[in-house]
């Protein structure tokens, strides 16, 4: 699953061949994501941090996730398997934590708001971002995946493509990836308005829990957007040209 590792490789890339990336890349704050396509030395002069370092900071995450279980290839998949993965693993965990982020969010913002000011903005951000979502994800279920595996159907069975009002699967897959971009934009801005998630000093348990949890969604929502820009939409694309 692995592959060789430079500055001149797009991080998109280094994370979908070198799962562990993920987690340093994030912690660094590399878009990895929405960016997925820039390589790794415009990521990193972008940030003022050295890509050497960095890929050996890859390398020994890659190291210390040795002996543990084997991610899933998404790469040689099914591209059925990976729109039912995403539904499964990541639609799923929204649509349970969408709605109770929100109470969390709008609980601290009641007790903490007067010496935090910016929780108000936190939660106008979060809400526009669960109306966002949900759309977002009503369109892959219902247009796009359909489009991805009716594609993959009609290969396996030596069948011809069945008609789209979308036209090209590239067209839905345009529009995805802005939606991203615009969840991407909301997630820089609460990571800001939050430093990063961190509790001030006197806040509560539930206000630690709630930057725990909007940590968590954050990561998630990282890992849901690379698997779709950079994993699932050009293969689809690349798949489409092919037949």
């Amino acid at each position: 699953m692995a592959t060789a590792l430079s500055a001149d490789t797009q991080v998109g890339v280094i994370v979908t061949h070198h799962p562990a990336a993920a987690a340093v890349f994030r912690h660094r704050r590399v878009d990895f994501c929405c960016n997925g396509r820039q390589t790794l030395a415009t990521a990193c002069a972008a940030l003022s941090l050295d890509p050497e370092a960095l890929l050996t900071e890859v390398l020994e995450a890659e190291a210390r996730a040795e002996g543990g279980p084997a991610p899933r290839d998404w790469t040689q998949a099914p591209l059925g398997d990976l729109c039912a993965h995403i539904i499964a693993t990541h639609h799923s965990y929204l649509r349970v934590e969408l709605p109770r982020l929100a109470l969390f969010i709008g609980k601290i913002a009641g007790v903490h708001g007067d010496e935090h000011p910016e929780l108000a903005e936190i939660g106008r951000t979060f809400a526009a971002l669960t109306a966002d979502l949900e759309g977002h994800m009503a369109k892959e279920e219902q247009i796009l995946f359909p489009m991805i595996t009716s594609m993959e159907t009609a290969a396996e069975l030596n069948l011809s493509l069945p008609e789209s009002h979308c036209g090209s699967v590239r067209n839905p897959i345009g529009q995805m990836e802005h939606e991203h971009e615009v969840a991407g934009g909301a997630l820089r801005r609460m990571s800001e308005l939050s430093d990063g998630y961190t509790v001030p000093e006197g806040g509560c348990a539930t206000y630690r829990e709630t930057y725990q949890r909007l940590h968590h969604f954050e990561g998630d929502l990282f890992q849901h957007i690379h698997l779709e820009n950079n994993i699932l939409h050009p293969r689809a694309a690349e798949f489409e040209a092919s037949l």
